[in-house]
């Protein structure tokens, strides 16, 4: 039996591997990372397994002026949405202890509110291995892992809030 050599990380080789699997190219995401909000763009140290993240902007706010941005959505697609949120919801309401149905029926009946919302650029999977944090600071440096985001209506990546 042979021990394996681990291997070490290399962060080139992880944004190489991720767009291998793509049509995108990094050249392209650099762009426009700039383009929405000027500065440097520079990949981040650890990249998730499913996307390529940068810090850009003069200060480094590229994930911080995302959610200001709001998106059109087409009256089409928009209702596609509302379709698919509703049917999830009452899936959900089928299933789980019936303690959580009253939380459930008033998501189901605050749809309509929710989606005369702002529709931005929600994560969908964010949780504490998405979040990175400086040490020395604690303050906020990235959100990665970004394979599961959509447009959709503002506040509701916060069904991954942990309490």
């Amino acid at each position: 039996m042979s021990a394996e050599t681990p291997q070490e990380y290399s962060v080139d080789e992880e944004i190489l591997y991720f767009f291998r699997k793509t049509s995108a190219t990094q050249s392209s995401c650099d762009d426009y990372a700039q383009e929405l909000v000027g500065g440097s763009v520079v990949p981040v140290t650890v990249q998730g397994v499913c996307s390529y993240t940068v810090y850009a902007g003069p200060n480094h706010e590229f994930l911080g002026l995302a959610w200001k941005n709001f998106q059109r959505v087409n009256p089409s697609d928009r209702e596609a949405m509302f379709q698919r949120y509703e049917s999830d919801l009452r899936q959900l309401f089928a299933a789980p202890p019936s303690c959580f149905r009253p939380v459930i029926q008033q998501s189901i009946e605050s749809l309509l509110a929710i989606f005369s919302l702002l529709m931005v650029l929600v994560h969908k999977d964010v949780g504490v291995n998405d979040v990175m944090v400086d040490a020395d600071d604690n303050h906020l440096v990235g959100v990665i892992d970004w394979a599961e985001a959509e447009i959709g209506p503002f506040g509701t990546n916060l069904h991954s809030r942990n309490s």
